[in-house]
């Protein structure tokens, strides 16, 4: 059943709890490697 934030279809999280990262940077954790490299990846 799809609540006030959208469909079912716009859960980036896939019906799942996010964790507390998740919830604090808005997307699903493995999202954090698309764009280059983690934010917490500050290299050797």
């Amino acid at each position: 059943m799809p609540d006030a934030a959208g469909s079912p279809a716009d859960d980036p999280f896939d019906g799942r709890v996010p964790t507390n990262e998740e919830r604090r940077m808005g997307r699903p954790w493995d999202e954090s490697y698309n764009d280059g490299p983690a934010p917490w990846d500050v290299g050797p």
